[in-house]
């Protein structure tokens, strides 16, 4: 009988041994786990940040060598047919390279003077831009990107703007003005993202609401809940279509996590942009409670174990006595 009680407990401390370290393995594993994919997800979002950063500030490169050329400012100084003919030429030339834009001259007072679109029906030229903050910023010597909603509710659109200076005046003299569709920015968005449990990409105005993301559903939505005093504060296109500013669902615990409506808890990062003072870029990834589950179920096999041990022992009760 002896013997049957040493093989029992040497059995059962075999068993909780591999059980044991089987537990610590799986923490372990989910502890490594989590932490790759955050490391991985930071990786991500830097390198999104950039894909956008870059894709701006091109743009906005071909902007600034436009605000160079001496036919733009000729047409703003000297105003005619023919500098006007020759002006439209440009934009024409520069409109070419872009599937959905359209480029135009404000003059200091902020009229379109000229543009690639100048025959279309919705023509820019003979309208007034002086209250638009782009505008307001470039007239004043600094290069500008903005975004924002275009006529229609579907309509996002990125606008480059950079001052126009002419060598006899100290002065910019007028802005020259490149506007493109949101869309090839989202496009760009949806192709880079990782190979990951990913939840969401967002681009958030300063205001909080989200402009570009690869939800659509959740487009104009605010990312954060807001109060019914913040709703009729914040100046977002929905609204001011007669609209209810809706909420994406979204709630932040604390600054690395959100959780949504159903209580599914993710990892959450964000980063500024170049060129754009208070626009963020928001990313959602990862369930994290799919790295808090107990490693309970490994002791499982430690029951069984001992339970099928039964019959090879011939169970009864164990007496330690010779």
């Amino acid at each position: 009988m002896k013997l049957k009680a040493i093989l029992l407990i040497l059995s059962l401390l075999a068993v909780f041994s591999v059980a044991t370290c089987g537990a610590l393995i799986f923490v372990s594993y989910k502890s490594q786990s989590l932490e790759n994919a955050i490391n991985q997800a930071t990786n991500d979002i830097d390198k999104l940040e950039k894909i956008l950063s870059n894709f701006l500030e091109g743009r906005l490169d071909l902007v600034k060598g436009l605000s160079g050329l001496d036919v733009l400012a000729n047409c703003l100084l000297q105003p005619g047919i023919g500098h006007l003919q020759t002006a439209n030429a440009v934009l024409d030339h520069v409109n070419t390279s872009m599937a959905d834009g359209v480029v135009y001259l404000l003059d200091e007072r902020g009229t379109a003077v000229a543009s690639s679109n100048r025959h279309a029906p919705d023509s820019v030229v003979g309208k007034s831009y002086r209250f638009l903050t782009l505008f307001k910023k470039a007239i004043t010597g600094h290069a500008v990107v903005d975004m924002s909603p275009g006529a229609s509710p579907d309509d996002r659109c990125i606008y480059y703007g950079h001052p126009i200076s002419a060598e006899q005046q100290g002065d910019p003299v007028g802005v020259i003005v490149m506007k493109t569709s949101a869309e090839s920015i989202e496009n760009e968005f949806i192709k880079a993202k990782w190979n990951g449990p990913a939840a969401g990409i967002f681009i958030t105005s300063p205001e909080g609401i989200i402009f570009l993301t690869d939800h659509s559903e959740l487009l104009f939505h605010a990312v954060w809940e807001i109060s019914e005093s913040q709703h009729d504060a914040t100046p977002v296109p929905a609204v001011s279509r007669g609209e209810p500013l809706k909420w994406s669902g979204y709630t932040r615990l604390d600054r690395s996590r959100v959780v949504d409506r159903s209580g599914t808890e993710y990892l959450f990062f964000e980063r500024p942009i170049s060129h754009l003072p208070d626009w963020k870029i928001m990313v959602w990834s990862i369930d994290v409670k799919s790295y808090r589950k107990p490693p309970s179920p490994l002791f499982a096999p430690l029951f069984t174990s001992v339970w099928r041990l039964r019959p090879w022992l011939h169970w009864r009760p164990l007496s330690f006595s010779s």
